[in-house]
């Protein structure tokens, strides 16, 4: 076990059990240079940035770091249709676990504390494989830290490392509408040009 990150750990889960939230967590971190678990993979740039919430939240739910361990968690199934491979959970009733206290960093106590404020009212939960929110999410990237930009609100994208732990000094944000309009537009007039859908609609024909 690495002391100095396990440190970090047992900091992450007490900041959280007592209240703080995961973004001022991941803020802290960064503030203090602290590496973010992603720093010491052959990664790209962007990972070793620094801390995000999400990130944080990860952290809290792992039950390996109170040394329990879990296998057959999941299963790849591919779709007969488009090929393409997808992860789907298997009940929890198939998993195969095991307590390998070598491998403890948080005890039982602090562990509860944490998943009890985890299960709060004011606590989002973990979403993953869902449609994006808004037309350009996930397309756009920071050119600081590479990181996606985000839909923000309403109205604008923001640089999801600086927005969700300050891992980022990129603070600009842009306007959704005008985004769209100088992206989407150009595309929208391509594809319906007159000479463009002359010719779709003779192949469609033949």
């Amino acid at each position: 076990m690495n002391e100095t990150e396990a440190a970090v750990v047992r900091e992450i889960f007490e900041r959280f059990a007592d209240g703080a939230s995961t973004r001022q967590i991941a803020k802290e971190l960064n503030a203090r240079g602290v590496p973010s678990p992603g720093s010491s993979w052959d990664r790209i740039t962007r990972r070793a940035s620094g801390w995000m919430r999400s990130g944080i939240r990860l952290i809290a739910r792992n039950e390996r770091y109170r040394g329990v361990v879990h296998w057959n968690t999941s299963e790849w199934r591919k779709d007969c249709d488009t090929g393409k491979r997808s992860r789907h959970m298997r009940p929890r009733s198939e998993w195969i676990t095991r307590t390998d206290e070598s491998l403890r960093i948080v005890d039982d106590t602090l562990w509860s504390r944490a998943q009890d404020r985890m299960r709060g009212p004011q606590q989002a939960p973990v979403r993953s494989g869902f449609k994006p929110k808004y037309l350009l999410s996930g397309l756009l990237r920071c050119d600081v830290c590479h990181a996606h930009y985000i839909g923000v609100n309403g109205r604008e994208y923001s640089c999801s490392s600086h927005r969700d732990g300050g891992g980022c000094s990129n603070a600009v944000r842009v306007r959704r509408d005008h985004i769209q309009h100088v992206i989407v537009d150009p595309v929208k007039d391509d594809l319906l040009a007159p000479a463009r859908i002359e010719r779709m609609a003779a192949e469609m024909q033949s």
